[in-house]
């Protein structure tokens, strides 16, 4: 008797489970089209909101400057050292200032903070403007090439569109860029068509000073 109590408790414990899968079943059956429609909005919505992200740091690159402070050699003469600022970013740059940490000045020649922009600053860098001092030659010997102490520090300190503040530190050495072979004709476009326009003008006096010295001897 109590054997059959427990066959009889387990099997009602049975039809009730099967029961309770049934009728999951039948609720997925029934609502399957909600179901579906529920994980799409749940992944659209995930999407949309990686998109959003990404439209705000792509409007963000949009307007953000980006000012660096770099040292190049002339194709001229590869003595002659030049101080470049530029803005490499998409945005306007506004209120620029610098503070020179370790200046520079060739024998007797201005120091750079008494210089143009390094004294009184820029209201408004474009993006891809090109600010060039040139400081002149400043190697001398090999000794000179290698030193730790022939450098220029400063500090750049600007603005975007919307106020937001940005300052970057550059501490540029002369012997980090020497030792660059160049070619003769230069390569790039521009030191290549100084080069050219210059062969040309000496050309040119050559072939005008032939022709004064025949005229002279005609006169003669």
């Amino acid at each position: 008797m109590f054997t059959y109590i427990i066959l009889l408790i387990l099997s009602k414990q049975k039809t009730t489970n099967m029961d309770s899968s049934n009728n999951i079943i039948c609720w997925i059956g029934d609502n399957f089209l909600a179901i579906v429609v529920a994980i799409c909005t749940f992944v659209y919505t995930i999407i949309n909101y990686k998109m959003l992200i990404e439209s705000r740091k792509t409007r963000k690159q949009k307007i953000t400057p980006h000012i660096v402070a770099y040292l190049e050699l002339t194709e001229i003469n590869r003595k002659i050292f030049s101080l470049n600022i530029k803005n490499i970013g998409e945005g306007l740059a506004k209120d620029v200032s610098f503070n020179i940490i370790k200046d520079y000045a060739l024998g007797d020649k201005v120091p750079l903070k008494e210089r143009g922009a390094f004294s009184i600053g820029i209201s408004s860098f474009a993006p891809n403007y090109t600010l060039t001092y040139v400081l002149g030659c400043t190697l001398n010997n090999q000794e000179d090439a290698n030193s730790n102490n022939d450098y220029i520090e400063l500090e750049v300190t600007y603005y975007d569109v919307t106020g937001e503040k940005y300052i970057d530190k550059y501490k540029l050495l002369f012997k980090e860029i020497v030792g660059q072979l160049y070619t003769n004709p230069p390569t790039a476009f521009k030191p290549a068509l100084i080069h050219y326009l210059k062969n040309i003008a000496q050309q040119t006096q050559i072939i005008a000073e032939k022709i004064l010295s025949a005229k002279d001897n005609i006169t003669n």
